[in-house]
């Protein structure tokens, strides 16, 4: 809607026409088969319907629930948007998240995040690339990344990111050197350019991801942190020094 700029998704029986008031809101546009549809692109532009108004948008919400098979490319280039309201979004079977919010370079707000069930998806191919306002992303720490075969440049371009938590992430599925279409190879969780999280100040990661080693050169070339030239993970609690098989 025009009136304020919204972008709402909605699944009831029903489908309001343009031109109608609907939830106090005139519809200048509607889209339908989202929840089947599985949408791509080449950067910048994508083939999602409402790609026409992304500069415009300047708030999403999953009012009801739905359950998209795909989430790739949904968001892509919503430069305008400052908030995206999920937590009504069922992930369960979704397979992809590529490029999900890709140049939203003005979001101060992600919430419902930590609800999702990512079980399914194979592809965090650059999902949060150039959120640049963010000082952190809320809700990712618990995903279930068991079945991710592309990470490349999922945290790509995020220069206010001081925190970061993928306590629960698993790199167990990653096919490592393979190049996903113009975005990186797909090990490059943070990209290949320096300075790309260069305000990072905490990361934490768990037991599930086994290369923790090419994670801290990745860290170490994307922030302005240095790994300790031992190649050991130090603890932050005690200073205890830990090899990165454990």
């Amino acid at each position: 809607s025009e009136d304020d700029h919204s972008l709402m998704f909605y699944k009831r029986r029903g489908v309001p026409k343009v031109g109608d008031m609907f939830n106090y809101r005139r519809v200048n546009a509607v889209y339908t088969g989202f929840e089947t549809a599985a949408y791509t692109g080449t950067w910048p532009n994508d083939n999602c319907p409402w790609y026409d108004i992304a500069i415009q948008v300047k708030s999403v919400k999953a009012v009801d629930t739905i359950r998209p098979k795909s989430m790739a490319w949904w968001f892509n280039q919503f430069s305008a948007c400052t908030s995206f309201d999920l937590g009504n979004v069922d992930t369960s079977k979704c397979v992809s998240l590529r490029r999900l919010f890709s140049g939203c370079s003005n979001c101060t707000s992600i919430t419902g995040l930590d609800t999702w069930d990512t079980g399914n998806v194979a592809d965090l191919s650059a999902t949060f690339d150039y959120l640049i306002r963010l000082k952190t992303i809320p809700g990712i720490s618990g995903w279930n990344t068991a079945n991710v075969k592309y990470f490349a440049a999922t945290f790509y371009n995020l220069y206010s990111l001081e925190q970061l938590d993928l306590s629960n992430w698993d790199d167990s599925s990653l096919i490592p050197g393979t190049p996903v279409d113009g975005i990186g190879y797909s090990g490059n969780i943070f990209g290949s350019a320096f300075g790309t999280v260069k305000s990072l100040k905490s990361f934490t990661v768990g037991a599930k991801w086994s290369n923790t080693g090419y994670l801290a050169k990745l860290i170490e070339l994307a922030s302005s942190s240095t790994v300790p030239t031992d190649g050991k993970w130090y603890a932050a609690s005690d200073g205890t020094a830990y090899e990165s098989t454990a």
